[in-house]
């Protein structure tokens, strides 16, 4: 039986090993868009997404958050103790500096609820979400954002996501490794529409 993916095409081959290049055009496109800032409502709407589903949690992690202005408005809006950011430029100023395609083994079952709409940005979509998942704890939180509106991917928008492949995906592994929760498309302000989806992790 084929293998679900999450992405419907990605720019990098399976056995791409040149990382350092990878970062290096990551870095160089987050220079170019630093000060792009989602309006605060698309933050609010997400936030309202994720509300209904706290329950005792105290950690929070954005992934690829460009600067701290997502965290800041999640920690505006969210009553979770602590949100942290993370990016890989170190111009971000994020409290983690890291590559999300490689996240340390020592965040196993970190973490109560994960965020991110910059999963177009891993090597491999379909490989990295369960990296993420691997950093959740059991019955936690996992909210990802998809921009489906783009048709090829490059290597500064690495995969391409279509609605039906992102659906498919998750229903493969529904009340397996996941339990979802909710599907939402909220609109960026731009535009731009992301199609949410919300997961408990089982």
């Amino acid at each position: 039986m084929k293998k679900i993916l999450l992405q419907n095409k990605k720019h990098y081959s399976d056995d791409f090993s040149d990382i350092l290049k990878y970062k290096n055009v990551q870095v160089s496109r987050h220079v170019k868009k630093f000060n792009k800032r989602q309006k605060q409502e698309y933050y609010q709407d997400i936030s309202k997404q994720i509300e209904p589903y706290l329950n005792n949690h105290n950690e929070m992690l954005c992934l690829g958050t460009r600067n701290n202005h997502e965290r800041d408005c999640f920690r505006k809006n969210l009553n979770v103790k602590n949100i942290f950011s993370l990016d890989i430029a170190d111009k971000s100023e994020a409290d983690y500096i890291m590559d999300f395609n490689s996240l340390p083994e020592e965040w196993k079952f970190k973490w109560d609820i994960i965020y991110s709409n910059s999963i177009d940005h891993a090597l491999d979509a379909t490989a990295v979400f369960y990296k993420w998942l691997n950093i959740v704890k059991e019955g936690g939180v996992i909210v990802i954002g998809f921009d489906i509106s783009y048709e090829n991917p490059c290597e500064t928008d690495c995969n391409i996501f279509k609605k039906k492949e992102i659906i498919s995906f998750f229903e493969e592994i529904h009340n397996k490794k996941i339990k979802i929760l909710e599907y939402n498309t909220i609109a960026c302000g731009d535009g731009t529409d992301y199609f949410h989806i919300t997961l408990k992790k089982l």
